[in-house]
Parts: C-alpha cells; structure tokens; sequence
C-alpha cells in the first residue's frame, strides 16, 4: 500500500508538485487500486494539444524505486483559445414537472463553474411558476423534449452535451460586440443594446435582450416550485451537482425549500426572433444601438438579475452574446439615443380657453 508519495505534474516547462501523506487515512491506496490527485496549484495552458507528464516518488519515504518504469504518466492536453470578445450563449427547456431536468440544471451549473465569462446560460420554464410565455413559445419549435438544449440557436441537444457545442463555438470569432446600458425608473428598466461591428457583414442580423434571474427561491406552500426528480433512490446513476451533492440523494419530489433556481429566464424582447437591425450591411466600426423597455416584477432579486444580449444572424443563429448585471449596466448608463424627451409647449390662454400657438389647437 501506498501511504505517501510525491506528485509532480509537468507541463510547458512548468512543474508543480502534490506532497500527499495519510492516504485514505493511513489505510494507504492498495495495489491495483487508484485515487485521483487535486493539484492546489494551477498550470496555465497554452493553444494546441501538448504533453502533460504525471511523474510518482517518493514513495512511502523511500526515495528511490526498484522499478522506476512504471512511476511516470503522460497525456495529450488539447487546449483552445476563445475568440476575443466571445460570449456563447446556452438555453435549456425545462419544468420543475419535468423529472429529468435535473440533468439540464447541473449541466447548466456546471458550465458556469468551468466556463464563466465565456458562457451563458439561459433556463427556459415550461408549466411552472417561472415560466415566461413569449420566451417558451419562442423555444418550443427548436426542441424535441425535456430537458433539451441549444447553443447559440444551433441544433436540439441533450444538455450534457453543451460543452462540446461551447467549445466549437468560443473559437470563432464574433461579427460584433454588444454593450449595454440600463436605466432603472421605479419597476420600469430601460436597456440599450449597442452593436460595435468587428467585421464586415451582410444580411438580416437581429437584436434579442432577455432578462436572467439568479437564484429564485419558490413559496414553499407552492408544489409549482417543487422539482421532480427521476435520479432520486439511484436507480438512474448518480448525477453529481457542483457543490458534490448527488441528486440521487435527493426525494423524486424535492421541496421548494431545499430548491435553488438558477439561470431563470424572465423576460425577452421584443420576441424569440429578435428585433432586425435598421440596415442590411455594416462596415468595420458601424454601430447600431436599440433599445428595449421591462416591467421588473417586485418579487425578482434585482441583485440576482443579469441583462443579456444576442446578435442574431442571417440564419438566426447567435454570433456573438453579452451578459452584464443589472448595477453594472446601470453604472453604464443608458444610450442617449435611447432617452425619451418630454417637448415643453407654450400656451396662449384668453378669457379661459386656451390654445398651443404651434398648432392652433
């Protein structure tokens, strides 16, 4: 048995090293078996597919080996460089009826946990309480079942294939870049979304602004908020979430209480389609701003609520994606172009009857 040993990983002409001691608390690792080692240093990856080497020692204190041969691993590490400026955009059909979606939220959750900042993602409720109507009959015609899911507006896939998706997608590099600015006036939100045009571009592209909830709690007197689970007793494998609970774990019916709704999508505009921008061909540097307007509804955490934007294409596929938190895009504050001026009028007044001199009326 293997009771301490040193771990070196080498990789780019970086190395870093895992002294571990007291394995399995002093049972040791038996031969034959394994353990996997978290490294509490990262290495930092380069573009292409290069060598990383595992190397053993020091085994058990003894600092040489009979049989040196068999102490070194290697594997192939492919590693990609996003796009800069790219944001890829996931959305998941789900239901708290809907006993297999659990599988679609930790997928969901998971992709946040390896991809913030250069992934999205969007849960699209279908016959709960969360359910926004324009966003699910918008999404209904992409999808087969539930859970299922889309990445930038691409083909139906089950949700614990977003990663591949994501990963053919964060390459290729956006048409445009959005930037978004907000204006909070009591429950009313105004949102600018502006275009900065990267390259040059023809066809029919569009704007959609959705709003995103994090973290909804539901009434725990509402069944609405429970959420069915179909892995509950184990008989359909472990499905493991991001903080190492297993939804096997979990009752087939778990309560609101014990139910965090992340990634809620609240709202669209002005549709699932999008608005169409003003011209067909842009230049490098054109911008385009529109702007959309939101009744927030006073139950939704606003420090919980991100502001999304998707530059949709000529064939209604998402080019490019922005996500910003609502205080964020306040601070940003609204395009001018998207600023509504009140005209100011004089007025002729003559023994009580008035008239506006502009119009005579």
């Amino acid at each position: 048995p293997i009771h301490s040993c040193d771990v070196t990983f080498d990789y780019n002409g970086a190395q870093i090293t895992e002294n571990l001691t007291n394995i399995n608390t002093g049972f040791g690792l038996l031969s034959l078996t394994s353990m996997q080692v978290d490294f509490s240093s990262p290495i930092t990856l380069i573009a292409g597919t290069n060598t990383g080497t595992a190397t053993i020692s020091n085994v058990n204190g003894a600092l040489t080996d009979d049989d040196p041969s068999d102490d070194v691993m290697t594997t192939q590490i492919a590693a990609i460089t996003p796009a800069p400026g790219k944001l890829v955009i996931g959305e998941e059909a789900t239901g708290t009826w809907c006993q297999w979606c659990p599988r679609g939220a930790v997928a969901l959750n998971w992709m946040d946990h390896d991809y913030e900042g250069y992934w999205q993602g969007i849960a699209v409720h279908n016959g709960d309480p969360m359910t926004d109507l324009d966003y699910d009959n918008g999404m209904a015609p992409y999808i087969s079942g539930y859970p299922s899911g889309i990445v930038d507006r691409g083909p139906d896939i089950d949700p614990g294939d977003f990663r591949q998706d994501f990963l053919q997608r964060i390459v290729i590099p956006p048409s445009g870049i959005i930037t978004t600015g907000a204006e909070l006036n009591g429950s009313t939100l105004s949102v600018s979304l502006t275009v900065d045009f990267q390259t040059a571009v023809s066809g029919n592209y569009k704007l959609a602004c959705i709003i995103v909830e994090d973290s909804v709690t539901g009434s725990p007197t509402d069944p609405g908020y429970y959420q069915a689970n179909a892995y509950s007793g184990g008989g359909a494998g472990s499905l493991i979430d991001v903080d190492g609970t297993d939804w096997a774990n979990k009752p087939s019916n778990v309560p609101s209480s014990q139910m965090i709704y992340r990634h809620v999508g609240r709202s669209i505009a002005p549709s699932f389609a999008g608005e169409p921008l003003s011209a067909t061909s842009y230049n490098v540097g054109d911008k385009e701003t529109i702007c959309y307007e939101f009744t927030l509804d006073p139950s939704w955490d606003q420090d919980q609520i991100h502001i999304v934007g998707m530059l949709l294409d000529h064939d209604n596929l998402s080019d490019n994606g922005s996500s910003i938190f609502l205080s964020s895009a306040i601070s940003m504050g609204l395009d001018s172009s998207c600023s509504v001026v009140t005209p100011t009028a004089s007025w002729d007044c003559n023994n009580g009857v008035c008239s506006d001199p502009g119009t005579g009326m």
